[in-house]
């Protein structure tokens, strides 16, 4: 190694152990300001947190007044018993044709399996096939340089 690559690689070294340092000392001051029950009093922060709880009481009251929240009338729960029948209608449905597309799939994942199986065993045939070829041609050329050789 050169001398700057081990300085650099120094340099990340202590980099990287400062960085734990400070990490285990952010981890030390946050332990003492929960155990001393410490909170902050700055202004922008007290402001960003009555910001935040006050549009979760907007969005809550919104979401309440769109979907009618704790307001059921007992004509609708005839409505709501009759949907609750046609959702699990529809899930039996959607289980029916969950599994018959798993029985599907799992017919055209054998398919491709003997595809592949046949593939394999044609390669398998013709690379016999040529060794064969090659064989033959080398006997042949081995009989004709003998019959060459005693002539």
């Amino acid at each position: 190694m050169k001398p700057t690559e081990v300085r650099m690689m120094a340099k990340a070294l202590v980099t990287i152990q400062e960085e734990k340092e400070t990490e285990s000392e952010l981890e030390r001051l946050k332990d003492v300001t929960l155990r001393l029950n410490l909170k902050t009093t700055r202004p922008s922060y007290v402001e960003w947190q009555e910001n935040l709880h006050q549009f979760y009481q907007k969005k809550r009251s919104v979401l309440a007044q769109k979907w009618h929240v704790n307001k059921i009338r007992p004509r609708e729960e005839g409505k709501i018993a009759e949907t609750l029948q046609w959702l699990r209608e529809e899930l039996i449905s959607m289980k029916s044709q969950d599994h018959a597309l798993a029985m599907q799939l799992m017919q055209i994942r054998s398919q491709i399996q003997q595809v592949k199986l046949q593939k394999s065993c044609e390669e398998h045939r013709d690379l016999i096939e040529d060794k064969r070829y090659s064989l033959t041609e080398e006997i042949e050329d081995e009989k004709w340089a003998f019959a060459t050789c005693q002539s």
